[in-house]
């Protein structure tokens, strides 16, 4: 009787061992697709802006097909006395930036260093131009939920 009460908690610990085993691996394989998908988000935002930044052509080409079609960014061209194709390579490097954070915002979530990063980032006139074109259009370059929370702590700025 006491060796089959034995037999039976080893057979019932070791159920909850293969339990608690699958469920780490599903927790670990989990957090391996996010980095893969954080890393795969990464590297398409670095080649979209390795095309353009690394291209002598592409901004040349750009400013003449913006000289007929307007300028969408005037302002930082007026405030830094840039030529289109400067201020578009400036945006483009900006946007490279900005979508590596959100990319640390969507894989770890909001924290108060984050905040302060995003903060001290948004204190830089430039910065404080590429947000309003990026954060506050009509169709924003980032997500719902990345713009909200940037647009939150710009509001916030002394």
């Amino acid at each position: 009787m006491k060796l089959r009460l034995w037999v039976d908690v080893a057979e019932i610990t070791a159920s909850l061992a293969v339990v608690a085993t699958l469920y780490l691996l599903i927790v670990q394989l989990s957090q391996g697709n996010e980095i893969e998908q954080r890393q795969s988000a990464l590297r398409q935002a670095q080649w979209d802006a390795q095309m353009f930044l690394m291209s002598e052509e592409l901004p040349k080409i750009l400013s003449k097909i913006k000289a007929v079609d307007g300028y969408d960014l005037q302002p930082m061209m007026d405030q830094y006395n840039l030529n289109y194709a400067e201020a578009a390579t400036w945006n483009r490097w900006l946007t490279l930036m900005w979508r590596g954070m959100e990319l640390d915002y969507h894989l770890n979530g909001p924290s108060a260093r984050f905040d302060r990063v995003i903060r001290t980032t948004l204190s830089w006139p430039d910065q404080q131009a590429y947000v309003q074109g990026a954060f506050y259009s009509e169709t924003p370059f980032f997500s719902k939920e990345f713009s909200d929370y940037v647009r939150r702590l710009a509001e916030h700025l002394p």
